[in-house]
């Protein structure tokens, strides 16, 4: 904290030095300091812009003030953003009140991002599934994934996002490694197996199901397809260890 108090007395309107001692001082639980830091740093955001008010309200959400970020991400949606920077600001508001346990809040904004997408259109339920599996809002995006298959069950896309959702979700409650095999399997089926990432989620579904063997297997046929992508080549490192443990515990 002294490297930033001297910042700010070479440079008073330093806005780096501003929202470091904010932090600082929000550690140290000096509420009232880390407010006039804050107040100070705030200035710098005009407040009829609505992509610096969600700039502002996303470095602090990004520091858990909550509170704060949905005063700028609100902001930002009195200042008439487009749709997408409206969705973003929504998504934000709806992440810092669910992260100050008020759910009921946070489904208000939620049903607002949905409202601007019809529910009858594939595709915009694809593109909201996206959004809110990008948000962590997870049972929403299995409920727009799967919206979104039940008017176009072909739909590789979806089939293969959900499928790689149930299998490595974040939140354990939503892994589901049968479901994920079977959406995985139809995303294979309906892209001929020539997409190196649909497979790769078929060998991350067979390995959620510790189906390990399997999973080394079907990734040969994602590195045949794409032999340089270190991510692709790491999954296969993970599974062949997990084949390789399992078979010696077998004997």
């Amino acid at each position: 904290m002294r490297e930033e108090s001297t910042a700010l007395r070479l440079n008073p309107i330093s806005p780096d030095a501003q929202f470091g001692l904010a932090r600082a001082y929000k550690e140290m639980g000096n509420t009232s300091k880390a407010a006039e830091y804050l107040q100070a740093f705030q200035k710098n955001f005009p407040s009829d812009d609505a992509e610096a008010q969600f700039q502002l309200g996303s470095l602090l959400y990004q520091q858990e003030f909550f509170a704060e970020a949905i005063e700028h991400y609100q902001q930002a949606l009195r200042s008439k953003p487009d749709k997408a920077e409206a969705r973003e600001a929504q998504f934000g508001v709806a992440r810092a009140y669910r992260q100050m346990g008020n759910t009921s809040k946070a489904a208000e904004y939620l049903q607002a991002v949905q409202k601007s997408f019809p529910i009858d259109n594939a595709d915009a339920q694809y593109e909201l599934a996206s959004a809110f599996y990008q948000h962590q809002f997870f049972p929403e995006a299995i409920n727009h994934y799967q919206q979104a298959l039940r008017l176009k069950p072909d739909m590789a896309e979806a089939q293969n996002d959900l499928a790689w959702l149930y299998a490595t979700c974040d939140d354990l409650k939503y892994r589901d490694p049968k479901a994920a095999l079977e959406h995985a399997r139809r995303a294979v089926d309906l892209t001929h197996w020539q997409q190196a990432g649909v497979i790769d989620t078929l060998a991350e579904a067979l390995y959620s199901d510790q189906q390990f063997a399997e999973a080394v297997k079907v990734q040969t046929k994602t590195i045949q397809l794409d032999p340089h992508n270190q991510e692709f080549l790491d999954h296969m490192a993970r599974y062949q260890k997990a084949a390789n443990s399992a078979e010696k515990k077998s004997t």
